[in-house]
């Protein structure tokens, strides 16, 4: 239910914004700017699991934390299955333009 509200337009977003770096820049690091997004997504998640972060987190506020853990790995999911999706797009209709010529 979480990834359909949130996750699916998520992975929109992502695979849009990959297709358009590829195709606009050349440059390996300017096409590798979702996957960082993803990483640093991944890795807030994991600070935020963390003993020490997560039960002083919890002792103050309990539900709201649960909520940010759901939404980070749903994000998580939908930025990386957006990202690899927007790579296998722009490879598909690269070789296709490639055949054509």
């Amino acid at each position: 239910m979480y990834f359909v509200i949130f996750g699916l337009p998520v992975a929109a977003v992502f695979a849009a914004l990959q297709i358009f770096l590829c195709k606009k820049y050349e440059k390996k690091m300017i096409r590798l700017i979702p996957l960082f997004i993803t990483l640093g997504i991944i890795a807030s998640l994991g600070i935020l699991l963390l003993d020490p972060v997560s039960s002083a987190l919890a002792y103050y506020i309990d539900w709201g934390v649960l909520a940010l853990v759901v939404y980070l790995v749903v994000g998580a999911i939908g930025s990386a299955m957006g990202t690899a999706a927007g790579w296998v797009i722009y490879l598909i209709f690269k070789k296709r333009k490639q055949n054509e010529a």
